[in-house]
């Protein structure tokens, strides 16, 4: 996968810079621009000398969660995407890279609504709560103290809305036959295959889905090891 990522920031990039598809070679900061035009320097992503080893483990971490089944595949693409922000292995452009790593990374989990809806363009209307729960979450990362709840809330709602979005589209949509197959096609019908046993040695985890299921957002499905969680409709 890093080499994916390296050939999705030269797509992104356009080749119109010189380092388009290469780690970042110094470090960066993460500054923001006050009212007062001051510059407040925001986060502090890894060094340049230790991206590629960053890059590695999230790589290596990332498959290792997906094989356990332990943690639900949506909440695993948010936490992978959020690593990779904070890594920021590029010089530019991490951004863009991000939501195309989503777009696939969603795609493989078989959530494929982003075929259909614009995440960079739902990213962009809600710029400001994205880059607000950023800094939040951002906070302590380094250190491996930060707190990822709001950003999970914030990606899972994103999308919620990308579906929401999608359906209300192929509702208004002149080929009405078509909508049911590609509802179906589309729909986030795929379900969270996790026990209550290792779930219950994540709190955190416990934490969000007991949320989530208070909002509707997800369903529990069966009783005992053979329940499992589902996106809500």
């Amino acid at each position: 996968m890093p080499s994916l990522m390296g050939e999705l920031h030269a797509l992104a990039q356009g080749g119109a810079t010189g380092d388009a598809g290469q780690w970042t070679k110094r470090d960066n900061e993460i500054v923001e621009i006050l009212p007062t035009g001051e510059r407040k320097v925001r986060f502090v992503p890894t060094s340049a000398r230790e991206t590629p080893a960053a890059i590695d483990l999230l790589c290596r971490n990332y498959e290792q969660a997906c094989g356990s089944e332990a943690v639900p595949p949506l909440l695993i693409v948010a936490t992978f995407v959020f690593d990779f922000l904070c890594i920021h292995p590029f010089r530019d452009g991490n951004g863009r890279v991000a939501r195309l790593l989503t777009t696939l990374l969603l795609q493989s989990h078989g959530f494929q609504v982003a075929r259909y809806i614009s995440l960079e363009r739902m990213v962009e209307a809600s710029r400001d709560e994205y880059y607000r729960v950023l800094a939040e979450c951002s906070r302590g990362w380094p250190e491996g103290n930060n707190e990822i709840l709001p950003w999970w809330n914030y990606f899972l709602s994103l999308i919620r809305a990308a579906y929401r979005d999608f359906e209300m589209q192929v509702e208004f949509s002149p080929a009405r036959p078509a909508k049911g197959d590609l509802v179906r096609h589309a729909r986030c019908s795929r379900r969270w295959r996790s026990s209550h046993s290792p779930i219950s040695r994540r709190q955190l985890v416990k934490k969000v889905l007991a949320e989530l299921k208070k909002r509707r957002q997800v369903s529990l499905v069966g009783r005992g090891r053979s329940a499992r969680w589902r996106v809500s409709g």
